[in-house]
């Protein structure tokens, strides 16, 4: 077993987590051939060369486990430097990926493991590791589900990777990126491996953006309020490209509707917000921006999309600096019912373009909830106000 530690994720406890926990649940529940092997992070992209060299050093096995220290960046790496430096003719071994959840969001992590289901999921454990586990205080006990299902010797959950290809303006591909990425232009197509993808756009392309310039001022997840507060009147303007196929969810019915297209569809902006996900349902612990894929997952691999587009409110007019300020309030409002276990997709326009429930209104949906195989962001200008 390789750990991958990055001692600066998140409020840098990772080590500490390790040398007090960690390590007594290998040696107490895991069989005595284990023996792990712990390489700490110094720099950006050593979790991806860490993870690389040991996949490559056990070639000739069926099934390897790195348990990886950090956050959704620390995955990241690990991601796009595994995918693009393996040869796809070699035989490569099961790699199974157990986390400690050490970084600021956690998004996959507490996706896998939301904070809600935490009393149910420790009923699957092994009784040993339930004993063990029912020591330890709430945070250190939340923190170690992951390893908790390893050591039980617990089914592994397939994951989704996502490949987004960046083209330029003259339409030539200059970047193929796997994993989380924030992008002005790409195609994106899904297939199965146990990884993770969060694509990002429009206003929450500019969050991650301005939150990563306050890590040092704000290290913990209310910096990304911050930048939301900061960049909410800003849109972008593009056209967001969906092929035959795609589905789009019914508050109503509680059910998705696939599109009776027989060709692509395009969605015309602008757009106050976008956000495409796989495995994933949040953010961080409480924002489920997409519930749903939780709650009513697809059958197979596939992108959920919130789209925020304002010229779908009934009361707007225009795109001038009076129409994106009074549109920010309700882009405000739609991000705060994201924490409320992801009530913002059943926000309705009300009769004053204010947003209500979902029995409150018979106008409008604030959200385009999508779930498509793939999809296109074309660019048009640069976002307003920029």
């Amino acid at each position: 077993m390789l750990i991958i530690s990055n001692p600066n994720a998140g409020k840098k406890q990772g080590p500490d987590l390790i040398r007090q926990h960690v390590t007594w649940f290998i040696d107490e529940f895991l069989p005595p051939t284990v023996v792990p092997e712990v390489k700490q992070t110094t720099k950006e992209g050593d979790a991806g060369v860490f993870a690389l060299e040991y996949i490559r050093q056990n070639t000739g096995k069926d099934r390897i486990t790195i348990l990886v220290s950090g956050g959704d960046t620390t995955i990241h790496e690990i991601i796009q430097h595994v995918e693009s430096g393996l040869q796809t003719d070699m035989h490569l071994p099961r790699v199974d990926i157990a986390l400690l959840p050490m970084g600021t969001a956690n998004a996959l992590y507490y996706s896998e493991f939301p904070p809600e289901r935490t009393e149910d999921i420790c009923k699957t454990f092994d009784p040993r590791v339930q004993r063990r586990l029912a020591t330890l205080d709430k945070e250190t006990r939340s923190t170690l589900l992951s390893l908790s299902a390893l050591c039980s010797n617990l089914p592994t959950a397939p994951l989704t990777i996502a490949r987004s290809l960046i083209y330029d303006a003259e339409g030539t591909l200059s970047t193929s990126v796997f994993s989380v990425v924030v992008v002005s232009s790409c195609t994106s197509e899904t297939r199965m491996i146990n990884l993770l993808l969060c694509t990002t756009l429009a206003l929450h392309a500019l969050i991650l953006h301005e939150a990563e310039a306050l890590r040092h001022t704000h290290p913990g997840i209310e910096r990304f309020k911050i930048a939301a507060m900061q960049n909410i009147t800003r849109w972008s303007s593009a056209a967001l490209r969906l092929p035959d196929g795609y589905s789009v969810y019914n508050p109503v019915t509680h059910s998705f509707e696939e599109s009776v297209s027989s060709s692509p569809t395009t969605l015309e902006g602008p757009f106050a917000y976008l956000l495409s996900t796989v495995n994933v349902d949040r953010l961080e612990l409480a924002f489920n921006i997409t519930p749903l894929a939780s709650t009513l997952p697809p059958a197979g691999p596939a992108f959920e999309l919130i789209v925020v587009r304002p010229a779908r409110d009934p009361t707007l007019n225009g795109k001038d600096d009076a129409a994106r300020q009074a549109f920010a309030a309700k882009s405000g409002a739609l991000l705060m019912a994201a924490y409320q276990q992801g009530a913002h997709v059943k926000l309705r326009y009300g009769k004053d373009g204010q947003p209500v429930g979902l029995e409150d209104s018979e106008e409008g949906f604030l959200v385009e909830y999508l779930r498509a195989p793939s999809w296109m962001w074309v660019p048009v200008s640069r976002p307003y106000s920029v």
